[in-house]
């Protein structure tokens, strides 16, 4: 987990309980007061392909999801980025 969160870092879990973006948010001790809740980046290697998708944090916290892949377990050696907001976010 890298950017604009309490405690960035790379965190082991337990394969056998699948870990969610918001699961990894937690362990990195949540968004810092500065992160863009609604441009989080969850980047994975799927079948020697980079993929990008966005998490769009408040969503979620207001119920509003659209995908259920927005709650998936992450794949081996995702990276979540939190992008610094900008000045009118």
């Amino acid at each position: 987990v890298l950017g604009e969160v309490v405690r960035p870092g790379r965190y082991e879990y337990d394969f056998e309980e699948p870990l969610t973006v918001l699961n990894a948010l937690t362990l990195a001790g949540g968004l810092g007061p500065f992160a863009a809740r609604t441009r989080i980046q969850v980047r994975a290697l799927v079948e020697d392909t980079q993929t990008l998708r966005l998490f769009d944090y408040d969503a979620v916290e207001d119920g509003l999801i659209n995908t259920p892949r927005d709650l998936a377990a992450l794949s081996d050696g995702a990276v979540i980025v939190v992008p610094e907001r900008g000045l009118f976010e």
